[in-house]
């Protein structure tokens, strides 16, 4: 829920505090030379705010969260938007979203 609320707020360095290394890491490098998570991210936040909002973050519930390991997936509700699942990996005791945004269910 925090990586939502993060995003939604436009904090690109704390929505990629809470992605995995290696999303992190593919972010980064689509910056270019010296890009940083933070600076891709703001990008990509600029683009999906209007989207976070239709979504109504603050609405947001993690219904169930099935794992397998060091994997896993969150099914996540929101008032106006169907339900959708996001991937999240266990990283250094903490579980981190391994994607950029979740997938509707259909």
């Amino acid at each position: 829920k925090r990586y939502y609320t993060e995003s939604a707020a436009g904090n690109a360095a704390g929505a990629c505090s809470l992605l995995s290394a290696s999303v992190a890491g593919a972010l980064a490098s689509q910056g270019g030379s010296g890009g940083s998570c933070a600076t891709a991210m703001a990008q990509v936040l600029s683009r999906e705010h209007e989207l976070l909002l239709a979504d109504e973050v603050a609405t947001m519930k993690v219904a169930e969260v099935h794992t397998n390991g060091t994997i896993g997936l969150a099914v996540l509700r929101f008032k106006r938007s169907p339900e959708s699942n996001i991937v999240v990996e266990r990283e250094g005791g903490a579980w981190k979203i391994n994607a950029l945004f979740g997938s509707y269910v259909t």
